[in-house]
Protein backbone atom coordinates (compact mmCIF):
# COMPACT_ATOMS: atom_id res chain seq x y z
CA UNK A 1 0.00 0.00 0.00
CA UNK A 2 1.17 3.15 -0.95
CA UNK A 3 2.22 5.83 1.77
CA UNK A 4 -0.49 8.30 0.56
CA UNK A 5 -3.20 5.49 0.75
CA UNK A 6 -1.83 4.42 4.30
CA UNK A 7 -2.12 8.08 5.05
CA UNK A 8 -5.60 8.44 4.23
CA UNK A 9 -6.56 4.87 5.98
CA UNK A 10 -5.09 6.67 8.80
CA UNK A 11 -6.85 9.95 8.57
CA UNK A 12 -10.47 8.20 7.91
CA UNK A 13 -10.02 5.83 10.95
CA UNK A 14 -8.87 8.62 13.43
CA UNK A 15 -11.59 10.92 12.17
CA UNK A 16 -14.52 8.00 12.69
CA UNK A 17 -12.84 7.98 16.34
CA UNK A 18 -13.02 11.26 16.84
CA UNK A 19 -16.58 11.38 16.02
CA UNK A 20 -17.54 9.45 18.62
CA UNK A 21 -15.47 10.92 21.73
CA UNK A 22 -18.37 13.25 22.28
CA UNK A 23 -20.86 10.62 23.17
CA UNK A 24 -18.06 9.32 25.23
CA UNK A 25 -18.27 9.15 29.09
CA UNK A 26 -15.13 11.75 30.66
CA UNK A 27 -14.23 11.78 34.35
CA UNK A 28 -11.05 12.79 36.66
CA UNK A 29 -10.45 15.58 38.96
CA UNK A 30 -11.37 19.00 38.15
CA UNK A 31 -10.30 22.61 39.82
CA UNK A 32 -11.87 25.66 38.75
CA UNK A 33 -12.51 29.12 39.68
CA UNK A 34 -16.02 30.24 39.91
CA UNK A 35 -17.09 33.67 39.34
CA UNK A 36 -20.71 34.83 38.96
CA UNK A 37 -22.53 37.83 36.47
CA UNK A 38 -23.37 40.42 39.30
CA UNK A 39 -24.99 39.18 42.45
CA UNK A 40 -27.60 36.84 42.39
CA UNK A 41 -31.08 37.65 43.15
CA UNK A 42 -32.67 36.03 46.58
CA UNK A 43 -29.62 34.10 47.21
CA UNK A 44 -29.98 31.88 43.50
CA UNK A 45 -27.04 31.40 41.41
CA UNK A 46 -27.48 33.19 38.15
CA UNK A 47 -24.85 32.90 35.50
CA UNK A 48 -21.67 31.09 36.92
CA UNK A 49 -18.47 31.49 35.12
CA UNK A 50 -16.27 28.44 35.25
CA UNK A 51 -12.38 28.87 34.75
CA UNK A 52 -10.76 25.20 34.45
CA UNK A 53 -7.54 25.32 35.93
CA UNK A 54 -6.58 21.58 35.76
CA UNK A 55 -7.97 18.39 35.01
CA UNK A 56 -10.81 16.99 32.24
CA UNK A 57 -9.13 18.58 28.61
CA UNK A 58 -12.38 18.07 26.95
CA UNK A 59 -13.64 21.45 28.71
CA UNK A 60 -13.26 24.82 27.45
CA UNK A 61 -10.86 26.56 29.42
CA UNK A 62 -13.46 28.92 30.55
CA UNK A 63 -17.08 29.17 29.96
CA UNK A 64 -20.53 29.99 31.46
CA UNK A 65 -22.56 27.59 33.10
CA UNK A 66 -25.62 26.96 34.98
CA UNK A 67 -26.90 24.63 37.74
CA UNK A 68 -29.08 21.69 37.18
CA UNK A 69 -30.03 20.58 40.30
CA UNK A 70 -32.01 22.92 42.87
CA UNK A 71 -30.96 21.62 46.25
CA UNK A 72 -27.32 20.88 45.63
CA UNK A 73 -24.59 23.52 46.26
CA UNK A 74 -21.21 24.62 44.49
CA UNK A 75 -18.14 25.92 46.18
CA UNK A 76 -15.24 27.58 44.87
CA UNK A 77 -11.58 26.70 45.86
CA UNK A 78 -12.21 22.96 46.16
CA UNK A 79 -11.14 20.48 43.97
CA UNK A 80 -13.81 18.23 42.65
CA UNK A 81 -14.18 14.28 41.54
CA UNK A 82 -16.06 15.18 38.25
CA UNK A 83 -17.63 13.29 35.12
CA UNK A 84 -18.56 14.39 31.52
CA UNK A 85 -21.78 12.63 30.46
CA UNK A 86 -25.25 13.03 29.09
CA UNK A 87 -27.27 13.11 32.79
CA UNK A 88 -27.82 13.97 36.21
CA UNK A 89 -26.86 11.04 38.60
CA UNK A 90 -28.40 10.68 40.91
CA UNK A 91 -30.47 14.15 39.72
CA UNK A 92 -33.60 13.40 41.56
CA UNK A 93 -34.28 10.27 39.61
CA UNK A 94 -33.95 6.34 41.06
CA UNK A 95 -30.86 6.26 38.67
CA UNK A 96 -30.23 8.96 36.61
CA UNK A 97 -31.86 12.61 35.28
CA UNK A 98 -31.59 12.94 31.82
CA UNK A 99 -30.54 16.00 30.36
CA UNK A 100 -33.76 17.34 28.18
CA UNK A 101 -32.65 18.71 24.47
CA UNK A 102 -35.33 21.54 25.36
CA UNK A 103 -32.51 22.57 28.38
CA UNK A 104 -29.89 22.01 26.00
CA UNK A 105 -31.28 24.24 23.03
CA UNK A 106 -31.93 27.28 25.47
CA UNK A 107 -27.97 26.55 26.97
CA UNK A 108 -26.95 26.20 23.24
CA UNK A 109 -28.55 29.84 22.52
CA UNK A 110 -26.95 31.29 25.59
CA UNK A 111 -23.52 29.29 24.17
CA UNK A 112 -23.81 30.93 20.66
CA UNK A 113 -24.91 34.37 21.96
CA UNK A 114 -28.66 34.67 20.74
CA UNK A 115 -29.26 34.79 24.38
CA UNK A 116 -27.53 37.89 26.46
CA UNK A 117 -28.11 39.23 29.72
CA UNK A 118 -28.48 42.54 30.65
CA UNK A 119 -28.31 42.32 34.31
CA UNK A 120 -28.15 39.50 37.29
CA UNK A 121 -31.62 39.59 37.04
CA UNK A 122 -32.29 38.23 33.92
CA UNK A 123 -29.75 35.47 34.54
CA UNK A 124 -30.95 34.44 37.38
CA UNK A 125 -34.09 34.15 35.38
CA UNK A 126 -32.45 31.92 32.95
CA UNK A 127 -31.27 29.51 35.63
CA UNK A 128 -35.12 29.26 36.92
CA UNK A 129 -36.30 28.26 32.84
CA UNK A 130 -33.34 25.55 33.13
CA UNK A 131 -34.71 24.25 36.50
CA UNK A 132 -38.24 24.48 35.17
CA UNK A 133 -37.36 22.38 32.09
CA UNK A 134 -35.48 19.71 34.32
CA UNK A 135 -38.29 19.81 36.21
CA UNK A 136 -36.94 20.94 39.41
CA UNK A 137 -39.25 24.17 39.95
CA UNK A 138 -43.00 24.16 38.21
CA UNK A 139 -42.73 27.66 36.01
CA UNK A 140 -44.24 30.27 37.39
CA UNK A 141 -44.13 32.31 40.33
CA UNK A 142 -43.27 30.57 43.95
CA UNK A 143 -42.49 32.68 46.07
CA UNK A 144 -42.95 30.51 48.71
CA UNK A 145 -40.04 28.78 47.20
CA UNK A 146 -37.78 31.77 46.39
CA UNK A 147 -38.57 31.39 42.69
CA UNK A 148 -39.53 35.37 41.92
CA UNK A 149 -40.38 34.33 38.22
CA UNK A 150 -41.20 36.61 35.89
CA UNK A 151 -42.30 36.91 32.15
CA UNK A 152 -38.57 37.09 31.23
CA UNK A 153 -38.04 33.50 32.42
CA UNK A 154 -41.10 32.49 30.73
CA UNK A 155 -39.95 33.63 27.72
CA UNK A 156 -37.13 31.36 28.26
CA UNK A 157 -38.91 28.52 28.83
CA UNK A 158 -41.13 28.68 26.22
CA UNK A 159 -38.83 29.23 23.41
CA UNK A 160 -37.07 26.09 24.64
CA UNK A 161 -40.43 24.04 24.63
CA UNK A 162 -41.21 25.60 21.15
CA UNK A 163 -37.39 24.43 19.87
CA UNK A 164 -37.07 21.43 17.63
CA UNK A 165 -33.93 19.89 19.21
CA UNK A 166 -34.22 16.30 19.53
CA UNK A 167 -30.85 15.47 20.66
CA UNK A 168 -28.76 17.49 22.99
CA UNK A 169 -25.84 18.23 20.29
CA UNK A 170 -22.52 19.11 22.04
CA UNK A 171 -24.22 20.07 24.99
CA UNK A 172 -23.24 17.79 28.08
CA UNK A 173 -23.56 17.32 31.93
CA UNK A 174 -20.28 18.33 34.15
CA UNK A 175 -21.33 15.99 37.51
CA UNK A 176 -19.57 16.80 40.72
CA UNK A 177 -18.56 15.38 43.70
CA UNK A 178 -17.37 12.00 43.83
CA UNK A 179 -18.55 8.39 43.09
CA UNK A 180 -19.10 7.16 46.77
CA UNK A 181 -21.72 10.58 46.65
CA UNK A 182 -23.10 9.74 42.92
CA UNK A 183 -21.56 13.17 42.30
CA UNK A 184 -24.18 14.62 44.29
CA UNK A 185 -22.05 18.44 44.97
CA UNK A 186 -23.68 19.86 42.11
CA UNK A 187 -24.54 19.07 38.18
CA UNK A 188 -23.82 22.08 36.14
CA UNK A 189 -24.24 22.30 32.13
CA UNK A 190 -20.77 21.85 30.05
CA UNK A 191 -20.09 22.36 25.77
CA UNK A 192 -17.86 20.08 24.89
CA UNK A 193 -16.04 20.20 20.99
CA UNK A 194 -18.34 19.52 18.24
CA UNK A 195 -17.57 16.48 15.93
CA UNK A 196 -16.85 19.01 12.96
CA UNK A 197 -14.18 20.99 14.97
CA UNK A 198 -12.55 17.99 16.08
CA UNK A 199 -12.60 16.46 12.38
CA UNK A 200 -10.55 19.99 11.12
CA UNK A 201 -8.01 19.83 14.28
CA UNK A 202 -7.18 16.32 13.31
CA UNK A 203 -7.12 16.98 9.82
CA UNK A 204 -4.56 19.52 10.02
CA UNK A 205 -2.42 17.92 12.58
CA UNK A 206 -2.03 14.98 10.20
CA UNK A 207 -1.37 17.52 7.32
CA UNK A 208 0.63 18.61 9.33
CA UNK A 209 2.41 15.32 10.35
CA UNK A 210 2.68 14.51 6.43
CA UNK A 211 4.46 17.37 5.06
CA UNK A 212 6.91 16.92 7.32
Amino acid sequence: MSREKKFLCALLSICIIMYFIPAAFADGTIEMQIGRYGTPNYGYDGELIITVLSGLPELPTQFGSFCLELDEPISAGINYNAVINTEAIKGGEATSDPLSPKTAWLYDQYLTGAITFSDDYDATQFQYAVWALEDEIAPGYDVGNGIYWNSVAADYYNAAMASDWQDIGNIRVLNMGTAANNYCYQDILAPIPEPATIFLLTLGGLILIKRK
